[in-house]
């Protein structure tokens, strides 16, 4: 009996949190925002765009792997999108579960031969921001990873852990 009343508590839960309407929360919102980001494989620098309207948020990145780009001269670009759900607790505070999808490479020089490493990945992540019209913010994740090359592949598990500003138009 417990589970069940539960359970219809956290369906209607749910659909509310969707259908809830205001006045504005049919206005259409861009942002940009730049985060620097600790992955297992590197630390990445990203800029990217997102796009807000009423509680989702649709996002895209394009990064750099600092140690590697600027320290080890092996170019490391990443690319990342994210979709989002804010959770608007007061008029600075905002949190965001969100679904996080990546891929980078990276050359990894080993004496003579020359690797190409790929990676795609997917992450159950959050963001907490604070702020409104400049805020910045802090997120982190972790899911499933596939890395592979020409000759292998992998599957793995992997995490990030982020900050960042954001500013919306």
């Amino acid at each position: 009996m417990k589970n069940s009343v539960l359970g219809k508590f956290l369906v209607a839960f749910f659909v509310g949190s969707f259908i809830t309407y205001s006045q504005d929360s049919t206005k259409l919102q861009i942002s940009i925002q730049t985060q620097f980001m600790y992955h297992p494989s590197d630390f990445f620098w990203s800029i990217g765009t997102s796009i807000h309207q009423h509680k989702l948020s649709y996002n895209i990145d394009l990064g750099l792997g600092v140690r590697s780009t600027f320290f080890q001269n092996q170019l490391t670009p990443r690319i990342s999108y994210n979709f989002g759900y804010a959770i608007r607790l007061s008029k600075l505070f905002i949190i965001q579960p969100e679904l996080r999808a990546s891929y980078f490479f990276q050359r990894i020089r080993i004496l003579q031969n020359t690797l190409l490493l790929q990676e795609i990945e997917s992450f159950l992540a959050g963001k907490i921001f604070l702020g409104n019209k400049h805020a910045v913010f802090i997120a982190g994740g972790v899911g499933p990873a596939w890395s592979f090359n020409n000759k292998s592949s992998f599957f793995h598990w992997s995490y990030f852990s982020e900050i960042g500003y954001r500013y919306v138009f």
